[in-house]
C-alpha cells in the first residue's frame, strides 16, 4: 500500500531506517522501561521489537526485486523453516536465526534471543505481498481473503492430524477430549512453526474478509489502537508491569 504513494526505493529507505528504530528501542525503551524497570543490562531480551526490526531490514532489500520472488522467499522461509528443527547448535548466529538460545551468557550480562528471525522475515515478506491485494477490486480481494483464510486453516487441520511435519511437538492422545484438543491446538510460537501460522493467519485472513470496508460498530473502539500501533505497543507493556508491581508492594 505504501508504493502507492512512494517509489521502490523510497520504500525500501523508508522500511530500513524504521527497521533501525524498532532495534533501538527494543534495547532501550521496550527492555528498560517495559519488562525490567532497569538500565544495567544485566539480563537482555530480543523480543518482538527486535525481530519486527529486523524484518523490516530484510524487508528494504526484498522490496526492490520482482514480488514475485518477495513472496516465494516468504512462503519458503514459512513452510521450509522446520526442515532446520533437527540442527542443534548453541552458535549465537544460529540462536538468532532459528533456534531460541543464549547469544551472551557470563556472570556480569546474559542476552537471550526470544523471536528468532528466519520465521518472522518470511511472515514480513508475505504480509508485504498481501498488501497487493489491497489494490484489487473489492469482490476479487475479498474472494481471495476468504479462500486463502479457509485454505491454510483446513491445511493446519489436515498436516495436524497427520502429525509427521510443521511442529517439533507432536500432539498426543491425553486424559480426555478436552485435554487432547489442547494438544492439538498447542503449536511453538517461539520460533513459530509452520502450524502455528497457519492456525494464526488463516483465521486472521478470514476476519479481514469479514471486515473488509464494514468494521461493526461494537469493533469500531480497536480502530483508535490500531491507527496508533507504536504508541500502545510501548505503553501497554510498562503500563501493566507498573499495575503488577503496585499490586504486590500492596499485597506485602
Amino acid at each position: 500500500m505504501s508504493l502507492q504513494r512512494k517509489s521502490k526505493r523510497d520504500l525500501s529507505r523508508f522500511l530500513f531506517t524504521r527497521g533501525l528504530w524498532l532495534i533501538f528501542l527494543e534495547w532501550t525503551v521496550f527492555r528498560c522501561l517495559g519488562f525490567q524497570f532497569n538500565f544495567d543490562y544485566h539480563v537482555t531480551l530480543l523480543n518482538v521489537l527486535w525481530a519486527l526490526g529486523w524484518a523490516m531490514i530484510v524487508l528494504s532489500a526484498l522490496v526492490r526485486i520482482p514480488l514475485s520472488v518477495t513472496t516465494a522467499v516468504g512462503l519458503i522461509m514459512i513452510a521450509g523453516h522446520n526442515l532446520l528443527d533437527s540442527i542443534q547448535s548453541s552458535n549465537p548466529v544460529w540462536s538468532i536465526l532459528h533456534s531460541p538460545n543464549f547469544i551472551l551468557n557470563n556472570p556480569q550480562h546474559s542476552v537471550f534471543t526470544v523471536y528468532p528471525l528466519i520465521p518472522w522475515v518470511g511472515v514480513t515478506a508475505v504480509g508485504y505481498s498481501l498488501g497487493q491485494v489491497y489494490a484489487w477490486t473489492w469482490q476479487r480481494r475479498r474472494t481471495f481473503l476468504l479462500r486463502a483464510g479457509l485454505g491454510l486453516t483446513a491445511a493446519f487441520v489436515i498436516l495436524r492430524t497427520l502429525n509427521v511435519y510443521g511442529d517439533p511437538a507432536p500432539w498426543t492422545t491425553q486424559k480426555s477430549a478436552l485435554f487432547t484438543a489442547l494438544s492439538f491446538l498447542n503449536t511453538c510460537k517461539y520460533p513459530p512453526s509452520l502450524l502455528f501460522l497457519l492456525m494464526t493467519l488463516g483465521p486472521a485472513l478470514v476476519f479481514l474478509w469479514a471486515m473488509d470496508g464494514r468494521t461493526p460498530q461494537l469493533l469500531r473502539p480497536a480502530l483508535i489502537f490500531g491507527k496508533v500501533p507504536m504508541f500502545y505497543f510501548l505503553l501497554h507493556i510498562p503500563l501493566i508491569h507498573l499495575i503488577a508491581a503496585h499490586s504486590e508492594e500492596a499485597h506485602n
